[in-house]
């Protein structure tokens, strides 16, 4: 019999240029944010957060910035 998978939660978050990276809307706010929702919906369970800093989301697709890939890298079925 195959062993279970235990399912991991995983946060992506991304800003499109330095600018935003230090802003009010950037990575730290997202971060935040992210893990608030963690917390209320799964009780805080966040097994990790990928950052991708000044990527645009336009000329990049997700799975061609480097923490996109990782992330695709990283999750298995039943991973949210």
């Amino acid at each position: 019999m195959a062993e279970a998978h235990a399912i991991a939660i995983y946060g992506y978050i991304r800003v499109s240029d330095e600018s935003q990276a230090t802003s009010g809307l950037g990575l730290a706010a997202q971060k935040r944010r992210i893990k608030e929702a963690a917390q209320r919906i799964c009780g805080g369970k966040l097994d990790r957060i990928l950052a991708d800093k000044a990527v645009s989301a336009r000329r990049k697709p997700l799975l061609e910035r480097t923490q996109g890939a990782e992330l695709d890298r990283l999750l298995s079925k039943g991973d949210h």
